[in-house]
């Protein structure tokens, strides 16, 4: 299971027709709110990609990815998948274990995690 946090719809569709494509389930989080409800019902996450930027909500996840970290102790990975360097930077330093540099490497990042079955649980 892969938890998509990400509010632009042509993202969501592609990043997972390509998850699917590699036998992936994906839950999709549009707001920050829904991401934490998922992370409360979902019970084996293996990886979060994280936008940098939620639009409905204007401000940055830093302080959702500190939530993630810190409330629910989720110790797997999350990607940082913003297209901008400083706000990806932002993302590591608040908790991501990783970053993509284009949202459009985030299937090839995601499936060398899975193939080499690092720890991507939570709590």
């Amino acid at each position: 299971m892969v938890l998509l946090v990400e509010d632009d719809e042509p993202i969501i569709r592609v990043l997972t027709i390509h998850l699917k494509k590699q036998g992936l389930d994906v839950k999709v989080a549009k707001t920050k709110q829904q991401a934490l409800d998922h992370l409360k019902t979902t019970p084996h996450i293996h990886a979060i990609l994280m936008d940098g930027w939620l639009g409905g909500e204007h401000t940055d996840t830093c302080d959702l990815i500190r939530t993630i970290r810190h409330t629910y102790t989720y110790d797997g990975h999350i990607i940082a998948m913003s297209s901008c360097p400083n706000t990806r930077m932002q993302q590591q330093i608040a908790g991501c274990s990783l970053a993509a540099a284009s949202k459009l490497d985030v299937p090839r990042l995601v499936k060398q995690l899975t193939s080499t079955r690092l720890p991507r649980s939570h709590t």
